[in-house]
């Protein structure tokens, strides 16, 4: 290999015909053979790598199983770590994509931020334990917690303190605001909930929530819109309602098909 820069007990060990690499740490790059325009900082970066190119791992045990994995960019301790042939993914925080494998064009960011994710693909998870048990893909969760106990549910767009916090299957959501869906149902889904606490106890489909505590304690009922800071606040099953204004249906109980503005 040439135009190598390799500094620390064995790193870039068993290095062949890799070019324009810099392994910097104890062990960094020992496995390395063909990978090519690699740069790994810290012990046992990139460690197990064989043949993946383009990659920045920075930190200890930062992308230690990636083996042909390439276009990847891991900074923090552990971040990466179980990473083997996933590629252009994104790591910063430590132990962010920890459990990544072959996970494709990620970007997790934050402590333990997507850390349980193997496989899935085209997140973006930004915030402490953002999407933590998350292993599915398409979802976008922003803010501390937020999304935290998600596992297979997709296509969830989740922004603000720990909203959509305890959702774990449910798919197809979007919730922006603090706590927003924060203790919504775990299989609901297909719902739209913002503002502060906005739709945050919904067991529901279909359902939209706007303002703050808009449907906050509506529990039961589908299809369900309350628009206006508190509308249907306490409407614990009014499928196929509409309650438009602040406090409009505050205390409503149960009931169909019911317009109140």
């Amino acid at each position: 290999g040439n135009s190598n820069l390799l500094l620390g007990y064995r790193s870039g060990y068993s290095n062949t015909n890799g070019s324009n690499n810099s392994f910097l740490g104890y062990l960094s790059g020992r496995s390395n053979t063909t990978g090519m325009a690699n740069t790994f900082i810290g012990s046992y970066s990139g460690n197990q790598n064989v043949n993946g190119s383009n990659n920045t791992f920075l930190g200890f045990y930062s992308g230690n199983s990636n083996s042909s994995g390439s276009g990847n960019n891991f900074m923090g301790t552990n971040s990466g770590f179980s990473n083997t042939s996933g590629k252009e993914n994104v790591f910063i925080g430590t132990e962010s994509g920890y459990s990544n494998t072959t996970g494709n064009f990620n970007s997790f960011i934050g402590y333990h931020a997507g850390r349980t994710n193997t496989r899935g693909r085209y997140n973006v998870l930004l915030g402490y334990e953002a999407g933590l048990s998350s292993d599915t893909s398409f979802n976008t969760f922003v803010g501390y917690q937020v999304g935290r106990a998600n596992t297979t549910g997709t296509n969830n767009v989740f922004m603000g303190y720990r909203a959509g916090y305890i959702n774990t299957i449910s798919s197809n959501n979007v919730a922006i605001g603090v706590e927003a869906a924060g203790s919504s149902n775990p299989s609901s889904g297909d719902n739209v909930s913002v503002g502060l606490y906005a739709g945050w106890a919904n067991n529901s489909y279909s359902c939209v929530f706007l303002g703050t505590g808009a449907g906050q304690n509506a529990v039961n009922g589908r299809a369900k819109i309350m628009i206006g800071p508190q509308a249907g606040y306490n409407a614990d099953d009014a499928p196929y309602s509409i309650f438009i204004g602040g406090s409009a249906g505050l205390d409503f109980s149960t009931g169909y098909e019911n317009i109140i503005i």
